[in-house]
């Protein structure tokens, strides 16, 4: 099982960061948690633009999860 996850951090401010994590999962398939990085991230981007909020995505990561079932 995967779960998707983005670290994100505020422009300018390394060390002001985030980690969002999705409440959909987890997924069976890696490939699917990838596709659905592409969809947080897309969604994200909306939300920080309406908000003018500057954040910069650092890193996406489809983790392993062990013992949970979707």
């Amino acid at each position: 099982m995967f779960k998707a996850i983005i670290i994100a951090c505020v422009i300018g401010s390394p060390d002001n960061c985030m980690q969002i994590s999705d409440t959909y999962g987890p997924y069976p398939l890696e490939g699917r948690c990838r596709t659905r990085l592409e969809e947080m991230q897309y969604k994200l981007k909306g939300v920080w633009e309406e908000y003018n909020m500057p954040f910069e995505v650092r890193q996406t990561s489809c983790t392993v999860v062990v013992g949970e079932a979707t």
